[in-house]
């Protein structure tokens, strides 16, 4: 998946941020596929994931997507993070927010849950946060509720790959209206 983000990126305009970049593997996929140079700047919530990402030469800082930040970004980039927020509507508002009108959202998200997600990821903080009555058997959406949950927003050009989600795992990409 993360060479399905890195390879939409490259298509994408500059400069980018990518959002709750944790432990940097997405952020290191996606710069190598850029041309070097490219202003990429990469956050969290966790100072301490924020001081590896500066370890791997992004500009980083501390970014906490439920507290409404503004940016000026032309793409914004969220590696399986946005379903760990309360409401996912607001998270949403809050991307629109750190993106150019015209800008794009690029979103890879798992979208299935697993009878494992149960012992690896249910005791993690942010798994169970949920609480925007769009998530009711765990914090995750499906492709197509992802695809009309961005239309409910405003949000336009939508599209889901891989479109029949084979594996759980989808890459979405929307774009800011102008």
């Amino acid at each position: 998946m993360n060479r399905i983000v890195a390879a939409a990126a490259a298509e994408l305009d500059a400069p980018f941020l990518e959002v709750g970049a944790g432990s940097g593997g997405t952020t290191a996929a996606v710069r190598a596929a850029l041309p070097a140079g490219t202003p990429y700047d990469a956050s969290d919530v966790s100072p301490t994931f924020v001081a590896r990402l500066a370890k791997r030469g992004a500009r980083a800082f501390v970014l906490d997507l439920e507290a409404a930040p503004a940016g000026d970004y032309a793409t914004v980039i969220a590696a399986n993070v946005l379903h760990a927020t309360r409401d996912l509507r607001a998270t949403l508002a809050a991307v629109r927010g750190l993106l150019r009108p015209g800008g794009t959202l690029l979103v890879w998200e798992a979208t299935r849950q697993q009878p494992w997600f149960a012992f690896t990821f249910a005791l993690i903080d942010g798994w169970s946060r949920h609480a925007d009555g769009l998530r009711t058997d765990g914090p995750l959406l499906d492709g197509p509720a992802w695809l009309r949950l961005l239309a409910a927003e405003g949000w336009t050009d939508a599209v889901a790959i891989p479109d029949d989600d084979p594996l759980g795992q989808r890459v979405l990409m929307a774009r800011r209206p102008k």
